[in-house]
């Protein structure tokens, strides 16, 4: 299948590429300037599939009224992959209603309920792993004997479901002046937290992720809402660090806390967890090691065959292959 994917930002865009390309397909990625531009690479390229993915604020106008205004006129199929879940469900909704996507992938069970009781043909895609980026490394690195967290700093909004995650997560580990290296937005603006102890650090590059989810001693994971897992998780999985990440019904419905990864929903439980694998050193080991290896479920070339047999199992719409 001819492959062509409009996005403006890079995120999760080689991720796709990669997947896509490893079930066989010809895929081309790009974001035209112009509706003329769009036409003349659908004339070249004559593309089966049209995907668009992201959130909704990245596309210029002309895009979505392009998508919107050929939709009787296509001769391919149009996907759009929300990852902004229930979180952006109004902005995700505008989207929809101007480009009139013919299938649309969400990473929120909630989102799928919606769409699909207003008509519109929704699947579940997950996020997942690319292990040409997110994989065990076998030396040390600079990051060793550290706790990290990658997130932006919520404190302004103290209703957000992430600042449960802070409050059990963060919070206990810096009242017992455990040092935690931060990368993230708005965390300088936090001098109580810095005060305590947080070690606020420059963005790193992405190529470079891999490395600080490798070295952390322990990867702390925030959780959006209680019904997603953020993408986070499985790229940590995949490089087989060590998690400990705030409780969610979505992720205890995939995953064993004390398995490949830790779930905590109280500071008291964060402080339990992170005294016993201080003195269980295998058990630690073991635990990325169950990580990394169960990271293999979770490829992005799993989750795209998954999801296209689902839909030509579904038989609402015919794909090309």
């Amino acid at each position: 299948m001819r492959i062509f994917i409009c996005n403006r930002q890079k995120i999760w865009e080689d991720e796709l590429i990669d997947g896509f390309t490893a079930l066989g397909h010809d895929v081309q990625k790009g974001y035209p300037e112009t509706t003329q531009a769009f036409t003349e690479i659908i004339e070249r390229f004559n593309p089966q599939l049209i995907m668009t993915l992201g959130g909704p604020t990245i596309y210029d106008e002309y895009i979505l009224e392009y998508l919107g205004e050929t939709q009787k006129n296509r001769n391919y199929t149009y996907v759009h992959w929300d990852t902004e879940g229930v979180r952006h469900y109004g902005f995700t909704d505008k989207f929809i209603q101007k480009t009139r996507p013919d299938i649309l992938f969400t990473v929120c069970p909630i989102v799928k309920e919606m769409m699909s009781q207003r008509g519109y043909l929704t699947y579940i895609l997950p996020y997942g792993v690319n292990p040409k980026v997110h994989y065990p490394l076998n030396e040390p690195t600079i990051y060793d004997n550290i706790y990290s967290l990658i997130a932006s700093n919520y404190k302004h909004r103290p209703d957000d479901y992430r600042c449960k995650s802070y409050q059990t997560l963060l919070d206990p580990l810096l009242e017992k002046h455990i040092p935690i290296q931060v990368r993230g937005y708005g965390w300088k603006a936090d001098t109580e937290r810095i005060a305590k102890g947080l070690q606020v650090f420059p963005f790193c590059n992405y190529s470079e992720i891999n490395k600080v989810y490798n070295g952390a001693y322990i990867n702390l994971v925030i959780q959006n809402t209680t019904e997603g897992i953020t993408r986070r998780t499985y790229e940590i999985l995949g490089a087989g660090g060590f998690i400990l990440s705030y409780d969610s019904l979505e992720l205890r419905k995939h995953f064993k806390s004390g398995k490949e990864l830790l779930i905590s929903s109280s500071p008291e439980e964060t402080l339990e967890i992170v005294d016993y694998y201080n003195t269980h050193p295998e058990e630690y080991w073991a635990i990325r090691k169950n990580a990394a290896k169960r990271a293999h479920e979770f490829t992005y070339e799993k989750r795209l065959k998954q999801v296209f047999e689902e839909i030509r199992l579904d038989g609402k719409i015919l794909l090309p292959t």
